[in-house]
């Protein structure tokens, strides 16, 4: 029976530290999901390095979580001007042009239609035969097209079909070319 009451406390021990350990990791995860969250801006590479790459280092997609408005504002200042220097080499009104061929320049327009509802999409394709459509997807479903700016960086065989989609080029009828919100780079 000494051996009996031996295994039962041994049991009741174990049986209580567990109960305490995990009573203190529900404290502290309760403790951390009520903890004030800073804001983020989540950042990475667009294109992964190695051999076949066309660009190194480069930037891509972000996100941002914050409920200070302030720090929104600097976050999508940021993915301003990533957009910006991403669009300094590849992409003028009326087609899609290499980097190697020649630079783009700004269309004002595009420039001073960003608002409070500005979407920026970064994409990197490589060798995808659906890139076209998925771009065009991004203008056709948005609420408002013109608030969606898109930056491509395209890796594509010539047998492979490009990102940019034919009907942006028909802005006759438009004050702003959905073409003008669309940065692509070989």
């Amino acid at each position: 029976t000494v051996s009996v009451l031996y295994w039962l406390e041994m049991k009741l021990h174990r049986t209580v530290v567990v109960a305490l350990g995990l009573a203190l990791v529900g404290i502290v995860a309760f403790a951390a999901l009520r903890a004030p969250r800073t804001p983020v801006l989540l950042q990475g590479g667009a294109v992964a390095r190695g051999r076949g790459s066309l660009m190194r280092g480069a930037r891509g997609g972000a996100a941002v979580l914050s409920d200070d408005a302030a720090q929104l504002e600097r976050a999508v200042k940021a993915i301003e001007e990533e957009f910006d220097r991403l669009a300094d080499h590849v992409l003028v009104a009326g087609g899609p042009a290499a980097a190697t061929k020649k630079r783009a320049h700004h269309h004002a327009a595009a420039y001073t239609q960003r608002t409070k509802g500005t979407i920026f999409v970064g994409l990197a394709s490589y060798q995808d035969p659906v890139c076209r459509d998925s771009v065009d997807s991004l203008f056709r479903h948005a609420a408002n097209p013109h608030a969606v700016h898109v930056a491509v960086v395209e890796q594509h065989t010539p047998d492979v079909p490009g990102c940019y989609p034919a009907h942006l080029d028909e802005c006759q009828l438009h004050d702003l070319c959905l073409s003008d919100n669309l940065r692509i780079r070989r």
